[in-house]
């Protein structure tokens, strides 16, 4: 059995205060490609996937205690836009993307603006993209890139008036999800307590995770239940999906 994780700043701080039986199980992919290794797997593995998969994959069970949810602006991805612009077509996503930023682009700004905008893929890590930018990943926090751009959490809190659930723990049977997370319950208060002694990660300033990650939400309540129905529930609002996906929550 592997537990399987997106490679973000977010999902390894939780990955590293896992119980000693699945820290040393633990393998990371890329955000778009954790589901379907997930599906692959021939044993009873558990993976951190994005939200807005479950649309493809109504047959997975989701953990309704465990996940990645944010609160507020502080997250994984931000977007960057031109100075000055009125109205575009075009956004361009870049960094470890999936379902849920192709999807939410879209939706964002045909909800928020009434702009229809085509979402473009950069798959090219080091492509320059200097306007209309979704950008996913650790690359938000170098050099405190994030403080010029505009939260995609805060604009689908805003949106929703519910935690944006960003990720989701699933597995193909229940067993397996009922264990994990009886493994794993108080994860947070000991996040928490290796932040305090600085022992979380090299690639963010202490200080910033000390300050934010109250709004990060590893352990859900109901708001995050409501908040993960309410986001799966939005594609079908825009006539992206015939159905409204219902979660099979462990």
């Amino acid at each position: 059995m592997n537990v399987l994780i997106p490679d973000n700043i977010f999902s390894n701080i939780l990955a590293d205060s896992f119980s000693k039986n699945y820290k040393s199980k633990t393998t990371v992919k890329l955000s778009s490609e954790v589901t379907t290794k997930l599906l692959q797997s021939e044993d009873e593995s558990i993976a951190l996937i994005p939200s807005l998969d479950l649309i493809k994959h109504k047959e997975l069970y989701v953990s309704s205690k465990l996940g990645l949810s944010f609160e507020g602006a502080f997250s994984n991805s931000y977007f960057y836009f031109t100075k000055g612009q009125i109205s575009f077509e075009e956004i361009f996503i870049q960094g470890d993307f999936s379902s849920v930023e192709i999807l939410l682009s879209k939706i964002l700004f045909k909800e928020n603006y009434n702009i229809e905008v085509s979402p473009h893929l950069l798959t090219d890590e080091n492509a320059e993209v200097k306007e209309n930018l979704l950008l996913v990943g650790d690359k938000n926090f170098f050099k405190n890139r994030y403080l010029q751009g505009l939260s995609l959490s805060e604009e689908i809190i805003e949106l929703l008036s519910l935690p944006f659930v960003n990720y989701v723990f699933a597995s193909t049977t229940k067993e397996a999800l009922k264990k994990f997370e009886q493994e794993n319950e108080g994860i947070t208060e000991k996040i928490l307590n290796k932040t305090e002694n600085r022992r979380l990660t090299d690639k963010i300033e202490p200080e910033l995770l000390l300050n934010n990650l109250s709004t990060v939400i590893f352990e859900f309540d109901n708001q995050d239940i409501e908040g993960i129905q309410q986001l799966l529930r939005l594609p079908y609002y825009h006539g992206i999906i015939d159905d409204i996906t219902e979660v099979k929550f462990v």
